[in-house]
């Protein structure tokens, strides 16, 4: 900016100079014009002379001469005025002339200033491009990492799910403890031997008929629902009515025969224990009623903090798109300002271009000056040739003709037109019209400048609050990062305690500090999740001034340059510990996989005991049974007389039948730990296998919809708009339930529930482990299939590599699907569902939103049921399904990402 001013300000003077030249050569016309004036008159003068001499008049020819020497006189004094009034004009123009030499010396030097200064800048501002795209890619990896984030958000909200979930079933399981503890001493506390042999029966009998009515209702069921299998389930009616039937007699014997013995022993028993019994009871409810009433209360809480979770993760998705809107804009503005700097190079190039016309210029009107005072001498030089020329003629006595005098007389007002000073008033009017032109050009490119200059202002104001942008959205992320640690290992402590809970689930104080202990969980998780939606807040508000905020450029790229290494570092760390977190994830898996084996050896060990116990206890209570039938029927004097015996058998007999209780207690407390332990170890397990058979990549790739429809609707999605561009999508489906392809397994979460429905329905836990056992089998052999070829397109062989953010490559089978086109004439197939499989493709993420995925589905659906060639009940059912899962995808669509392929 100085230098154009100064350049302005150098011009001006150069058009002063050239005004002044100007005025000195119209004054040196004047001159010529005063010299022909006084030509004339000497030329008169010298007429007037001849004319007396020719007459003869004395007088007259005297005062011809006398007034010559007066004119002569003040033509002299004139002149020598004027010689002084010109040195001094000389003295001055050589001051001047000096001066304009040193302001252009000046003036080149700050142009060459200003030139290093402009290239200085020019290089600063590539630096700093260079440090934009850094930032740029800087904040695309955090963007990934905040994925990243979220993505672990969610299964630790998952895990925290279940552990809510574990921890409910604890509480139920503690309450049925505290139910069987109480049956149990009561049993023991009220009715002796035979009492408890025929208690044990009524109970076997009542259960034996309550499962038999369960299985019966259940086998109604089925026959109402599946008719093909009428035969068999009639048959297992048939059987289990036999069976139930058979049960009932027994029960009714059993029964009959505790009414009888309760008759004999409740007379003494129920009055020393009514009291104590009737408030434990009292006091047991109460306390089961607080602690559902508890559980609900968490449960509120739960939902609330995961509605609150769900609004921070939508207010950082709204923050990573304003984060992209402001790249966008950056570059924008970064095209703008180089554009801008060109214009601005290129004027400057003109204005010294400018510059070097009007030193050019200069150089001519110099050149001209010098020329005009060769004409002036040289016409003084005439005269005087021209007066000696007149004395000689005069004192030869020789007449001058009046053409040789008009002739001279033009010589000596110089009146040659194309000689002298016409070309020179042209060229001065020219270089005139020049300097008007290089002013005008000078202000436009002013103008231009200054409107530079303030773009250029702009875009820096921009570029520093994106870069505060970035380094608020880089805080963010770090915080978000504490926060998932602090997640993960609450969620650690959370399985500590609930590893706790089945060594203290036998003790109400106990059971207390660990409800206590799971209340303070819960409210340290609510207090992080409110303290995160407060920072959050902050983070929101802080965005919103990070606009007013500015930074010095050399400190801002300094900062840059050092968060890119720590970046860079941090990148190279989190690759290792990805790694180790991998090995770390396998060895763990198969010291779970152990562990699990062992827990089903140590299961079946138990349950062989416990038979063994039950077989025992059914042997001792014949024995007892028939010791009592035969004191009933022998006399009274033969009772008193093997009273002894009777007696010391009775005692051995109870002593016997209490340790074997004791045993079953035992052996049913250990077979409760080891389900307790097997639950767990499934829930573990399967949230493990949900991470090892979605890793990182995949789930960041494509969307996993594994457990939305029970296992039997879309697992992967990679679409593309609906609209009739030739663009190749594919939807990687397993079939629904209604069509004829084979579909994949199931995800861990929905076979461990449905496991776990069907042990609470009465299957064994040999069953349980097999069911799981197989479930474990399919996911370690799940294959993605194609829904219309049965193609396999993902094995485990092939793992999605992340190329850059949000672009992956798929390393796929050697397979090539095609589908039908309507219009076979153009460039491209329009592929209606299928891909192209040739060794590997490329995922890159699509920005679509909720409506363009709706009308995608509209599209694909209509046209894979038509491709499908289903039944009518089947087409129902698949747009049941299909409407289900579209109704999923949409309400969750915040959770998913959709690739183009």
């Amino acid at each position: 900016m100085q230098a154009l001013l100064n350049v302005k300000a150098e011009l001006e003077r150069s058009k002063t100079s050239i005004a002044t030249q100007a005025q000195i050569a119209s004054n040196k016309v004047r001159e010529a014009e005063r010299i022909r004036t006084s030509a004339l008159q000497e030329a008169a003068y010298l007429k007037a002379k001849v004319n007396a001499l020719q007459s003869g008049e004395v007088s007259a020819l005297i005062s011809t001469e006398s007034e010559r020497a007066a004119d002569l006189e003040k033509r002299l004094t004139s002149a020598l005025t004027q010689l002084d009034k010109y040195e001094a004009q000389f003295v001055q123009y050589e001051t001047i002339l000096e001066h304009e030499r040193l302001s252009r010396e000046s003036a080149e030097e700050r142009e060459r200033d200003a030139s290093s200064r402009a290239e200085e800048a020019q290089m600063a501002h590539t630096r700093a491009l260079n440090e934009l795209t850094t930032l740029h890619e800087r904040a695309s990896v955090a963007e990934a990492s905040l994925r990243e984030t979220v993505a672990k958000s969610a299964s630790s909200e998952a895990g925290l799910s279940s552990y809510q979930q574990q921890s409910a079933a604890l509480f139920s399981q503690i309450s049925t403890l505290k139910s069987t503890v109480d049956q149990q001493k009561k049993s023991l506390e009220k009715v002796k031997m035979a009492y408890t042999v025929a208690n044990e029966r009524a109970e076997h009998a009542d259960r034996l008929w309550t499962q038999s009515r369960q299985e019966m209702d259940q086998i109604q069921l089925e026959l109402a629902n599946v008719r093909a299998k009428s035969d068999r389930s009639q048959h297992e009616a048939e059987h289990w009515r036999t069976k139930a039937s058979e049960t009932e007699l027994l029960w009714q014997r059993a029964k009959k025969d505790s009414e009888a013995m309760r008759a004999l022993l409740e007379e003494d028993m129920n009055a020393s224990y009514a009291d104590s019994t009737s408030k434990e009871r009292k006091h047991d409810s109460i306390m089961a009623i607080t602690s559902a009433s508890r559980i609900a209360e968490l449960e509120h809480e739960l939902a609330t903090l995961r509605q609150v979770l769900a609004d921070s993760q939508e207010a950082t998705t709204q923050a990573n798109k304003d984060l992209g809107d402001t790249m966008v804009r950056i570059s924008q503005l970064e095209q703008s300002s180089m554009s801008a700097r060109a214009e601005a190079a290129t004027a400057q190039r003109q204005l010294k271009e400018a510059r070097e016309k009007a030193s050019v210029l200069q150089s001519q009107l110099v050149r001209k000056e010098e020329t005009i005072e060769e004409m002036v001498k040289e016409q003084e030089n005439n005269e005087v040739q021209l007066g000696l020329l007149l004395g000689i003629m005069k004192e030869n006595g020789l007449m001058a003709d009046d053409l040789l005098l008009e002739a001279l007389n033009q010589s000596a007002e110089g009146n040659i037109p194309p000689g002298t000073v016409s070309p020179l008033k042209m060229k001065i009017q020219e270089a005139e019209n020049r300097a008007i032109e290089a002013e005008n050009r000078l202000e436009e490119l002013q103008q231009t400048k200054d409107h530079q200059e303030e773009r250029i202002q702009q875009l820096e104001a921009d570029y520093q609050t994106a870069v505060h942008y970035v380094q608020g959205t880089e805080s963010m992320l770090q915080k978000l990062r504490d926060e998932a640690q602090s997640s993960k290992n609450s969620l650690s402590e959370l399985e500590g305690l609930h590893a706790q809970c089945s060594t203290f689930a036998h003790g109400r104080s106990e059971d207390g500090e660990l409800a206590a202990q799971l209340e303070e969980e819960v409210a340290d998780l609510h207090r992080q999740l409110h303290e995160s939606h407060e920072r959050s807040r902050e983070l929101e508000q802080t965005m919103n001034m990070l606009s007013a905020q500015l930074r010095d450029s050399e400190s801002r790229a300094e900062s840059s340059q050092m968060d890119l290494r720590s970046l860079k570092a941090k990148h190279h760390e989190q690759k290792k510990r990805g790694v180790d977190h991998t090995d770390q994830f396998h060895a763990r898996l198969e010291q779970l996989e152990q562990a699990l084996e062992d827990t089903r050896k140590r299961l079946e060990t138990s349950q062989d005991e416990l038979e063994h116990a039950h077989e025992l206890n059914r042997v001792t209570g014949q024995e007892l049974e028939d010791a009592l039938d035969a004191l009933k029927r022998r006399p009274s004097g033969e009772s008193r007389s093997v009273s002894a015996s009777s007696s010391r058998r009775l005692e051995e007999l109870e002593a016997t039948v209490e340790g074997a209780q004791r045993t079953i207690r035992s052996l049913q407390q250990t077979n409760q730990e080891l389900e307790e332990q097997l639950k767990a170890s499934e829930n573990k397990i399967s949230l493990l296998l949900d991470n090892f058979h979605a890793p990182e990549s995949v789930r960041n790739s494509v969307v996993s919809l594994s457990g939305l429809t029970g296992g039997a609707g879309l697992h992967h999605l990679a679409s593309s708009p609906p609209s009739s561009a030739p663009l190749r999508s594919h939807i990687l489906t397993t079939p629904p339930s209604s069509s004829n392809a084979t579909p994949t397994a199931m995800s861990p979460t929905s076979a461990g529930k449905m496991g776990s429905g069907r042990s609470t329905d009465g299957a064994t836990n040999s069953q349980k482990l097999a069911e799981y056992e197989r479930m474990i089998e399919e996911m370690t052999n799940v294959r993605r299939q194609d829904i219309l070829t049965g193609d396999i397109l993902f094995t485990d062989d092939h793992r999605p590599e992340k190329v850059s953010a949000g672009s992956y490559k798929v390393q796929c089978a050697p397979k090539t699907v095609y589908a039908a086109s309507k219009n076979v004439g153009q460039d491209r197939e329009i592929v209606w569902s299928g891909l192209d499989i040739v060794g590997d493709c490329r995922l890159v993420e699509a920005g679509f939103n909720k409506r363009d995925v709706a009308h995608y589905f509209q599209d694909y659906f209509p046209r894979l049921k038509s491709n499908l060639g289903l039944t009518k009940e089947q087409s129902k059912r698949f747009e049941a399904d299909a409407a289900a899962f579209e109704r999923t995808i949409l309400e969750r669509f915040s959770r998913y990402r959709v690739f183009l392929g």
